[in-house]
This record gives C-alpha cells, sequence and structure tokens, in this order.
C-alpha cells in the first residue's frame, strides 16, 4: 500500500512490543545476525525478503547480511539464482539500504536507476525501527 497510515492508526512501541509475530520477527533476525553462515542463501534471502515484505525494519540485521554477503571473505552473490539476486536487491533497496559495497559487488554491467518514488513512499511502512524488535 503505497498511502501513509495515519499517525492514530499506528500501533504504539509498546503495543508492538507484546506481539508475538514482533517476538518471531526478533527471535529470527539474532539468529540469523548469530550465526548467517549457517544459512544457505535461499534462506539469507527469504529471511531479508520476509522482512522488507511486511515492512519492518532491522538496519543491524541488513548491516550484517551486507557484509556476511559482499564484506571481506564474503560468500559472496555467485551461488545466488537469478531470482533470489533479484529479491536480495530488492530487499535492500526497499529497507532503503543498498549499500555502495553491494552495489560494487554487483559490478559494472547492472545499471541501478531510480524513479525517485522511493524515498517518497516506499520506505514509508518501515516506521517501526529496530530498537522495537530487539
Amino acid at each position: 500500500d503505497t498511502t501513509l497510515v495515519p499517525n492514530p492508526q499506528r500501533p504504539t512501541k509498546d503495543m508492538i512490543g507484546e506481539d508475538p509475530i514482533t517476538e518471531c520477527f526478533a527471535a529470527v533476525a539474532n539468529e540469523a545476525m548469530r550465526r548467517p553462515h549457517e544459512f544457505k542463501d535461499q534462506e539469507l534471502k527469504d529471511v531479508l525478503w520476509s522482512f522488507s515484505k511486511i515492512g519492518v525494519r532491522h538496519p543491524a540485521l541488513f548491516q550484517k547480511m551486507a557484509k556476511h554477503i559482499v564484506g571481506r571473505n564474503g560468500r559472496g552473490f555467485s551461488n545466488f539464482s537469478s531470482q533470489g539476486l533479484g529479491n536480495t536487491l530488492w530487499s535492500f533497496a526497499k529497507q532503503a539500504q543498498l549499500s555502495l559495497e553491494v552495489i560494487e559487488a554487483l559490478g559494472d554491467s547492472v545499471k541501478l536507476v531510480s524513479t525517485g518514488r522511493l524515498a517518497v513512499y516506499e520506505t514509508s511502512c518501515l516506521d517501526n525501527g529496530e530498537d522495537v524488535i530487539k
């Protein structure tokens, strides 16, 4: 949905903190950050995609996964399927976390074009910061 949720209808941090689904996301984020090497490529992609699809912003998770994938001694993108690569990049973009390292790892043949709408409405649902699910 590209419309903002009016402030009176947004859940409070206390309401979110008591939500069992939010607790599940927190547990998955903690495990993925603790042991990313144990996740298969598709599993990492699915975790990142899930956070972005549902609109839960977690910068620490995305930074840790970026370092794991493209950082020094990272696993790289070579074993990702084309769909997995696309979904992973979509997840980073949705989180407004498409870092220079990720772009550089893609190589010169990739051209990233923005319509400018990403900053306007794509990140509007990401107002529940990572501090909520720690």
